[in-house]
């Protein structure tokens, strides 16, 4: 890890993410998803649309603490970049922490830390090694059982490689996440 960092004014970059996935209950306290993911980016000027495919498995370990919800979370990630020779490997591990703010329990406060590791290093592809480090604060309101409005702020550091500067962006998350009945 480099000790100099940069901050992102202003991206050059837009991204959409799509991630479809199903999971599977084991326990009231784990939890196993399986999904898939296509990343697209394309510059604010310009067409030239890049996509990244990935798949991923996720291990989810939660419990509570009073009204302390604490999870851990796993994710194994394949990906399949441009220009890579082979496919990428991932590891992620989260943190994450949520207490609900009325009896309800309508309304949350987030709290999570993520850290990202390369797995390999494919010529043309991500560096092996240390790569992120996502810490998100958030307000997430249930509006109903089957639809929550997620709104917050996430830190992410970008270990780049050399002669890259490593990067600190500073988002705006919006998230609407439908929970789809299972039959």
């Amino acid at each position: 890890m480099r000790s100099k960092t940069g901050c992102a004014t202003a991206r050059e970059e837009r991204q959409l993410l799509v991630r479809p996935y199903v999971g599977l209950t084991v326990s009231d306290k784990f939890t196993a998803n399986l999904g898939f993911v296509n990343f697209f980016t394309w510059p604010t000027q310009g067409t030239n649309i890049s996509v990244e495919t990935r798949l991923f498995q996720d291990f989810i370990y939660a419990l509570r603490v009073d009204n302390l919800n604490i999870a851990q979370r796993i994710r194994l990630e394949e990906r399949w970049i441009e220009g890579a020779s082979a496919v990428s490997l991932r590891a992620r591990y989260r943190l994450q922490l949520q207490h609900p703010l009325d009896v309800e329990k309508r309304w949350l406060v987030n709290v999570s830390d993520e850290l990202f590791y390369n797995l390999n290093a494919p010529t043309n592809g991500p560096v092996g090694g240390f790569e992120q480090n996502r810490a998100i604060f958030s307000i997430i309101h249930k509006l109903n059982p089957q639809l929550s409005l997620e709104v917050g702020y996430q830190g992410n550091f970008n270990n780049r490689p050399a002669p890259r500067a490593d990067q600190f962006d500073h988002d705006l998350l919006v998230y609407f996440t439908p929970l789809l009945p299972c039959r």
